[in-house]
C-alpha cells in the first residue's frame, strides 16, 4: 500500500525525493530473484572444492587401502562434478534474464516519468531533458554489458533527480 501511493505521488510529479524508494518498491522481486539466484550460483561454485575433496579422499583410501567411502558414492560425486557447473550456469542465466528485465523496465519507467515531466516544462527545458536522457541512454547501452546494472541504474537516477530538482 505504501509502495502504492509512494508510485502514484512520483507519477504526479509532486515528490522527487522518492525515486529511489520508488523504484525499489516497484522493481523489489526482480532484484531479489537475480541476487538470490546469484547467490545460490555462486554457493555452487564452491561446491564443486568439496566435491573434489570427496573425491581424492575416494582415490587415497583405494591406493592405501583404508577404508573410505564407497565406489557408487565416488560415482555419484563425479556426476554431481558434472552436474554442478551446468546448474550454475543456468542459475547465473536467469540472474541476468531477471536483472536485464529489470533495467528494461527501469529505464522504460524513467523514461515515461521524464518525457512527462517534459511535456509538463517550458520549451527551453525540453531540450535540456531529451539531451540528458540520450545521453544516458548511449551511457547504459555502451556499458551495460561489462559493468551492470548497478551503474545504469545510477546514471539513470542521477539524470531524474538533476531533472527533477534542476526545474
Amino acid at each position: 500500500p505504501q509502495g502504492r501511493a509512494m508510485i502514484e505521488r512520483a507519477k504526479l510529479g509532486n515528490n522527487c525525493r522518492v525515486l529511489l524508494r520508488t523504484i525499489v518498491a516497484r522493481h523489489k522481486w526482480s532484484f531479489l530473484g537475480a541476487m538470490l539466484l546469484q547467490t545460490i550460483a555462486t554457493g555452487l561454485t564452491f561446491v564443486n572444492v568439496v566435491l573434489l575433496n570427496q573425491l581424492l579422499g575416494y582415490m587415497q583410501s583405494v591406493f592405501t587401502g583404508k577404508p573410505g567411502i564407497s565406489e557408487t558414492s565416488a560415482y555419484v560425486i563425479v556426476a554431481m562434478m558434472f552436474v554442478n557447473p551446468m546448474i550454475n550456469s543456468l542459475l547465473v542465466s536467469h540472474s541476468n534474464r531477471f536483472a536485464l528485465g529489470a533495467q528494461v523496465r527501469i529505464r522504460a519507467d524513467l523514461a515515461s516519468a521524464l518525457y512527462r515531466k517534459a511535456l509538463r516544462l517550458s520549451s527551453e527545458y525540453v531540450i535540456f531533458v531529451v539531451l540528458l536522457w540520450c545521453f544516458c541512454g548511449a551511457f547504459c547501452v555502451a556499458f551495460c554489458g561489462a559493468v551492470r546494472i548497478a551503474v545504469c541504474i545510477a546514471v539513470c537516477i542521477a539524470v531524474c533527480i538533476a531533472v527533477c530538482c534542476c526545474v
